[in-house]
């Protein structure tokens, strides 16, 4: 699995967007129900634990609000990671993201478009 393909599939699910933790329980149901292997919670390093991570290497990362400089550093973060092949960001903040940090694939989806609200 590619980070383009795990994108189209979060793009099929629908979220609550109130409080990430909302978020992150709907986005482990969907991923649950795709039968798409994750992981929750995954520490990268001291400094960098990601919010999932799909099939051992797509880093997923939610952001409900937050600065996008802070959202940007800490995808910057996640993309120098060898493990990492591709990222994609969750968010309702509104915000340009390169196509590539680290050489690597980013993905970004606006909840606004696909949220439940609370």
């Amino acid at each position: 699995m590619d980070a383009k393909t795990i994108a189209g599939f979060i793009r099929t699910g629908a979220y609550r967007i109130g409080h990430e933790a909302l978020l992150q329980e709907d986005l482990e149901r969907h991923f649950r129900n795709g039968c798409i292997p994750y992981e929750r919670e995954v520490r990268l390093s001291d400094a960098d634990r990601v919010d999932f991570v799909v099939d051992g290497h797509i880093a997923v990362e939610l952001k409900i609000k937050e600065s996008r400089r802070r959202i940007l550093r800490q995808l910057e973060r996640y993309a120098a990671h060898d493990v990492i092949t591709g990222l994609i960001l969750l968010s309702g903040v509104s915000m340009g993201i390169p196509a590539r940090l680290n050489g690597k694939p980013v993905h970004f989806i606006h909840l606004g478009r696909m949220s439940l609200g609370c």
